[in-house]
């Protein structure tokens, strides 16, 4: 699969995604509308402390580790029904690394 044809899929994605989204807002507002908004109990504010939090950072990848990964978001999209997030895919092989790298030092 070249670029262009991966590029036209991510396309196709993005509009049935976007489209999704717009009719749920739709459904949503309508059902905002007879409900009432209540405020959240502190409680729910609260986050558990081992909760993991994501922070934004920008890092250089080779442009085949971007086409292996938009690859992979298709393949899941059309196994699962649901487009997953590029950073999900890349914070789940960040933590595989991890896990690799302790093992190979337990070995040692």
């Amino acid at each position: 699969m070249d670029y262009s044809q991966l590029q036209k899929l991510q396309d196709e994605l993005d509009q049935k995604d976007k489209a999704s989204k717009t009719a749920s807002l739709k459904d949503s507002g309508e059902k905002s509308q007879k409900a009432k908004i209540h405020p959240p109990l502190p409680e729910q504010k609260i986050k558990k402390s081992n909760e993991r939090k994501i922070e934004r950072h920008s890092f250089d990848i080779f442009s085949d580790q971007k086409m292996g990964l938009d690859e992979l978001q298709l393949m899941l999209y059309r196994k699962h029904g649901k487009k997953p997030k590029i950073g999900s895919l890349v914070r789940e092989a960040v933590d595989d690394l991890f896990k690799k790298y302790k093992n190979e030092r337990k070995n040692e």
